[in-house]
């Protein structure tokens, strides 16, 4: 089955069945006020409209593993963790459970946990057609998607390099007019910055 681990240690199984497509339709929309149709998405190819929205897809997640969050959501201990922010916004503590269970569960979720949330809603999604030759049909489209992210994050990684060069280099063009104090300041972040960014490629 597919899983996430939030940041919280509590690990989500998404295994998607016909109650959680209806109840997500129900529940989320998309800015344009159309229902979020799980079905649809994956038999159409629109997946990426929900993938590449991180608060939608969130929101779509949070619905799917509705029971699990009920079940590790503790009413008591949220408000006490929140009483300074209800003393700054008091209308926050009488929102309902549902509400609170939600920003509890957004609260979680951080940028390592998105990756893990969208390899596991692609898995869940896929799992879920039932059809065995819709499934390889749309595994080779979320193949296809990821490649290209990949590639799109490779031409950003370049850009930033290059703009990191030509800024090295103009500094480089002034050395003669920092002191050697700064000199030495600069050399240390420009050397930490290049080390970094070296060892991210790596």
């Amino acid at each position: 089955m597919s899983n996430f681990t939030s940041t919280n240690g509590i690990t989500y199984v998404l295994d998607i069945k016909t109650k959680d497509v209806k109840a997500v339709r129900e529940l989320i929309k998309y800015s344009d006020g159309k229902p979020v149709d799980l079905f649809e998405a994956a038999e159409t190819g629109t997946l990426a409209a929900i993938m590449h929205n991180i608060a939608l897809l969130i929101d779509v997640v949070f619905v799917l593993c509705l029971d699990q969050v009920k079940e590790n959501f503790n009413l008591e201990k949220y408000d006490n963790e929140n009483k300074k922010t209800y003393e700054l916004r008091p209308e926050l503590e009488l929102e309902s459970r549902l509400t609170k269970a939600s920003r509890w569960f957004g609260n979680s979720i951080d940028g390592d946990t998105v990756i893990k949330i969208v390899d596991a809603f692609s898995e869940a999604i896929v799992n879920f057609i039932p059809s065995e030759s819709r499934r390889q049909t749309l595994q080779v489209v979320l193949a296809k998607e990821k490649e290209i992210e990949q590639i799109e994050a490779e031409l950003q990684m370049k850009s930033a390099e290059r703009t990191f060069q030509k800024t090295k280099e103009l500094i480089i063009k002034r050395w003669d007019q920092i002191s050697e104090t700064k000199q030495q300041e600069v050399k240390e972040i420009l050397d930490g910055q290049f080390n970094s960014s070296t060892n991210t490629q790596e």
